[in-house]
């Protein structure tokens, strides 16, 4: 009997969480700034996109675990030698899954107000810089090597075993951890309960160096988009 009820009192308990839950999926843009001891580097632009739960715990408060994938890049400058040309650029993916704790303000029957803070715990697929060497009169790619800091490795189109081996042996490393947590901020509008448009910043905690003889490097990023509710 005390199973039935406790059963009983659990499936209730999730049928009223449905009731109070909506699935959303979001989508917007990213600046990353990378913050290290020296100086301060150029931003990465990109996006990211994911899905989010919103289960609502009281009347304006609600818990948000969502998960997202996220790329940012940036052109590090091109250079030319002769009838070489070489561009450089940087790249970075990662799976994310941030947890916000979010209040909600009615205005209107149709307009909210939100603020959140949240943690958001990521993990860097894969992210490094690359060079691709061209003629300039035909544009033809000649060279492309790419090193990987997540992996600490380097690999390229058309060299020999031998020499990417060594390379990769003398390579001067600037090696990233995988994890990362940030802790951020934000607020936004939710219009007819259909979609909330959204800005904030999250904040690097860790240091991304794997040596840390090399000092310290943050990750922090500026995020704009939009969630749509259903």
């Amino acid at each position: 009997m005390k199973r039935i009820i406790i059963i009983t009192i659990l499936m209730s308990a999730l049928s009223a969480a449905n009731l109070f839950a909506q699935v959303g999926f979001s989508a917007g843009y990213l600046r990353t700034s990378l913050q290290n001891d020296a100086h301060k580097q150029e931003p990465l632009n990109g996006f990211y996109a994911g899905l989010s739960y919103n289960f609502k715990v009281a009347s304006i408060f609600s818990i948000n675990p969502g998960l997202r994938y996220s790329f940012g890049s940036r052109s590090d400058g091109k250079m030319e030698f002769q009838s070489i040309s070489t561009k450089k650029s940087t790249q970075e993916h990662f799976i994310e899954m941030p947890v916000s704790l979010t209040f909600t303000i009615p205005v209107s029957k149709s307009v909210s107000v939100v603020a959140y803070g949240r943690p958001t715990f990521s993990y860097g697929i894969s992210g490094g810089f690359s060079y691709e060497f061209s003629r300039r009169s035909q544009n033809d790619e000649l060279l492309s090597f790419k090193y990987d800091y997540f992996k600490g490795k380097a690999t390229a189109k058309n060299l020999p075993d031998e020499l990417m081996n060594m390379i990769n042996e003398n390579i001067d490393k600037d090696s990233y951890r995988r994890y990362d947590v940030l802790l951020g901020a934000g607020a936004g509008i939710v219009l007819a309960n259909l979609c909330m448009i959204h800005a904030g910043y999250d904040w690097g905690l860790l240091n991304r160096y794997k040596d840390k003889d090399n000092g310290s490097i943050k990750r922090n990023v500026l995020h704009v988009g939009v969630t749509f509710l259903f």
